[in-house]
């Protein structure tokens, strides 16, 4: 909320919807939408754009009543000072105990209405791994199916927690889930798009600390961990998988030295390669869409970088020395194939888990290559900018997510123990 004397119509203040404090009038504000074409803040095209409070008693002590909106400041001022029960007051409009369907005057929109609008105007919009994304999620919401969308609060929030973790739910559950987190995020973004998409509706998102802490904490005692090889753990799984598997070596090293994705590695080219300057424009990457019979495809653009943008690569002397090993196929212009075709995520994994089975590591899956390079380059350079720019990622909270910064003493610790039960084997 801004104050009367401070606030500038044409100077935007980070939000779309913003009200002003009125001046001389307590507990009254005016509600500002911002109009992109104009570059100003305006009045509501239509809607009620004054809210106000007031005091109410119950027994001796004093409360701040629930907003309530007018057509003009007379309305609202009449409003605070006549007389109306307190009982009746201290009930919030949003109140989730409040029958949607008694409001004659409100037009419902439900959930499910929410939904299809969202698959109709957003996901087309998205890559075909966030459709599928939120596909397979938003089943996890038919809960509120006939909740009319400002009626989600969060004790409804509470009652769909609920919902999730009752037995009947549990059995459908595969034993592998971790938590409800991406289920808590794709239902925030859904909500928070409803949002963005209605300027005059005034509407906060219902999650509370308890929602969050509740919808990410571990199921079936599923403990998520962020696992990452020592040193020695990696040279023995790369050594493994060169002797079975030395089609995918080299693509290997190449993911865990240079800190990539496997999508963006998979899509490399000889053309964007430049082995004297050591550099690699990224500007491509591999999508694979789960389902039989879908083939993987290469695309314009990473998870981070824009179709049509590029990102310049400073490639590590072990990497470039490793492409020095690798002859071009004339019939093929990717540098890792194959033969000659692009890689199947499933195809990768196989020889991944293969090798860290015959090696008896505790470890599956490709994403791990990621958050040991990550880990190892910011044990090496003590430095999150470089690491967050290397990998490619938004932030340094994103890039301390995958490395981790060991102390020199614990490393070595563990470093000799490698090498005593290296020794043992």
């Amino acid at each position: 909320m801004t104050k009367n004397k401070k606030f500038d119509p044409k100077k935007y203040l980070g939000k779309k919807r913003v009200f002003q404090s009125l001046s001389g009038y307590s507990m009254i504000s005016r509600l500002w939408i911002w109009d992109e074409d104009k570059k100003k803040y305006t009045s509501p095209q239509r809607g009620k754009r004054y809210f106000a409070r007031r005091y109410i008693f119950k027994g001796k002590r004093r409360f701040r009543s629930s907003p309530k909106s007018f057509h003009s400041i007379e309305e609202a001022t009449l409003w605070q000072v006549s007389g109306k029960d307190a009982e009746e007051e201290t009930q919030s409009p949003y109140d989730i105990e409040t029958s949607s369907k008694s409001n004659e005057d409100k037009t419902l929109y439900l959930f499910k209405d929410l939904i299809r609008d969202f698959r109709e105007k957003r996901l087309p919009l998205l890559s075909a791994g966030s459709v599928r994304f939120y596909e397979n999620r938003i089943p996890h919401f038919s809960f509120f199916d006939d909740y009319d969308v400002l009626d989600i609060r969060p004790k409804v929030i509470d009652k769909w927690i609920k919902w999730l973790n009752s037995k009947e739910k549990l059995k459908t559950y595969q034993s592998s889930r971790v938590s409800f987190e991406r289920e808590y995020v794709c239902l925030k973004a859904i909500l928070g798009w409803f949002v963005q998409q209605n300027d005059d509706v005034i509407y906060m998102l219902p999650f509370k600390e308890r929602h969050v802490e509740a919808l990410t904490k571990p199921l079936f005692g599923n403990q998520k961990t962020i696992a990452y090889m020592t040193d020695s753990q990696y040279q023995l799984w790369l050594k493994t998988l060169k002797k079975h598997f030395p089609e995918v070596y080299l693509l290997a090293k190449f993911q865990k030295e240079q800190v990539k994705r496997l999508s963006e590695v998979c899509g490399l080219k000889w053309q964007h390669l430049d082995l004297k300057a050591k550099t690699y424009k990224l500007c491509q990457s591999v999508e694979w869409i789960r389902g039989k019979g879908i083939k993987p495809k290469l695309k314009d653009g990473t998870k981070t970088i824009k179709a049509g943008d590029f990102e310049i690569l400073q490639l590590r002397e072990s990497v470039v020395e490793s492409l020095l090993e690798i002859e071009p196929d004339k019939t093929c212009e990717l540098i890792f194939h194959n033969k000659g075709k692009l890689w199947n995520y499933r195809e990768i994994q196989y020889r991944y888990d293969k090798a860290f089975e015959i090696a008896k590591l505790p470890f599956s899956g490709t994403h791990i290559l990621r958050h040991t390079g990550a880990t190892d380059f910011l044990n090496e350079t003590e430095d999150e900018l470089a690491l967050t720019a290397m990998g490619g990622w938004k932030s340094t909270a994103q890039a301390r997510h995958y490395g981790k910064l060991m102390g020199l003493t614990v490393r070595k610790v563990i470093e000799s123990a490698d090498r005593k039960r290296k020794k043992a084997m």
